[in-house]
């Protein structure tokens, strides 16, 4: 600032610094370098806070600290960039002034195993509580309905949509005779089993 006299020839005048500073923290906003993390135990994310006045002047040399509520998160050392940028919880004031913001963690998919097992509905005859191939010995007794089993396959998965390629082939030497025929998929992890869904289909020459 400078002030100046007039009334003199020539004029005398003189000069002061005045300096403005920021006021006590008001606000802190948070964010991520990246809000979405595996759940890994390695992979880490970098979280810059920003503490501003109440004119939205940043502040910097406040005391500051980071917390989370999952007590499994590890949080480094809290680096002050000088700038007004580094914290999530300002502790210099009373009371402290905090703010939040959400990290994700993505728990990664275990690979699948996809088993479809092929059964096939035959012709047969009761016999007790059995349904059992027809001969000549049984050809009188109740007709019923047997499930033969016909093989099964062992297949990679992973998460989202699979295709594959199926040509009637159980094994590398076996194929399927034309016939109708029940695919029962089933699909496992480290995690668990699915569901089996069962597909109908008829398998020509």
């Amino acid at each position: 600032m400078t002030a100046t006299d007039s009334s003199v020839a020539p004029a005398a005048s003189g000069q002061a610094t005045l300096r403005q500073t920021p006021g006590p923290a008001a606000s802190v906003a948070v964010r991520f370098t990246s809000p979405l993390i595996v759940a890994s135990g390695t992979s880490q994310s970098t979280a810059i806070t920003t503490v501003i006045d109440a004119h939205g002047n940043p502040i910097s040399g406040d005391r500051v600290g980071f917390s989370s509520s999952d007590i499994g998160e590890q949080i480094g050392t809290v680096t002050d960039n000088h700038d007004g940028t580094c914290t999530a919880t300002d502790s210099s004031v009373d009371p402290a002034v905090s703010g939040q913001a959400t990290l994700a963690q993505v728990v990664p998919r275990p690979a699948a195993t996809v088993q479809p097992a092929f059964s096939q509905a035959l012709p047969g005859r009761r016999l007790g509580r059995k349904c059992v191939a027809q001969r000549n010995a049984n050809r009188n007794h109740a007709a019923c309905t047997r499930s033969v089993f016909r093989g099964s396959l062992r297949l990679s998965a992973r998460a989202g949509v699979d295709r594959v390629s199926f040509a009637g082939r159980v094994s590398r030497t076996r194929k399927l005779a034309p016939g109708t025929y029940t695919m029962t998929l089933t699909a496992s992890n480290g995690t668990g089993r699915s569901a089996p869904a069962r597909i109908s289909f008829t398998a020509a020459r």
